[in-house]
């Protein structure tokens, strides 16, 4: 049982050195040697090398900070920059859409301009086309009245005469009866 115990702290240790020479956090290696035992300590001589969070990493010194402030300065300006590169271009974008629906707009009420003309047209020339079948049905009759000879004209008119006359004589018998 001593032995277990051992050999746990040695492994944990063991995962614990290993970090430490990779610039990693000793307690992550003292962690994965306890719990996985040799796997662990395998598993975090894998892993990259990690300078920023370990206590053996290089200390930066005054002029490095200096230096790290004046980058992250010019990424901020860097950013700002972009940022209003970025709102220019969407107003310039927002300015073109709006120019671009009114045009649609505009084509839009163009299109229903035409449409609406179209359909009048279209029922002009409807009326004008049953007007000429009216006309057209008319002018059968006419051209064979036109067609006749004139003796045959008069003989019509007679005979159109006598069936008035017989017409009104049959009004007038019906009256009288009454």
């Amino acid at each position: 049982m001593e032995a277990l115990l051992l050999l746990w702290l040695a492994l944990g240790a063991s995962g614990s050195w290993v970090a430490a020479q990779k610039g990693r956090s000793p307690g992550e290696g003292f962690a994965l040697g306890c719990l996985l035992g040799p796997i662990g300590v395998l598993v975090e001589a894998m892993l990259p090398v990690g300078l920023e969070s370990s206590e053996f990493a290089p200390r930066k010194t005054q002029k490095d900070s200096h230096e790290e402030a004046a980058r992250l300065r010019r990424n901020a300006e860097l950013q700002a920059e972009y940022f209003r590169d970025v709102a220019t271009l969407i107003q310039e974008e927002k300015k073109r859409l709006k120019k671009e629906r009114m045009w649609s707009d505009e084509l839009l009420r163009l299109e229903r301009h035409n449409l609406r003309q179209a359909r009048e047209e279209a029922r002009a020339r409807e009326r004008e086309r049953s007007q000429h079948q009216r006309a057209s049905q008319r002018e059968p009759r006419q051209h064979q009245a036109e067609g006749l000879s004139k003796s045959d004209r008069v003989l019509l008119g007679i005979v159109v005469g006598i069936i008035a006359v017989f017409v009104l004589l049959c009004i007038v018998l019906i009256f009288r009866l009454r």
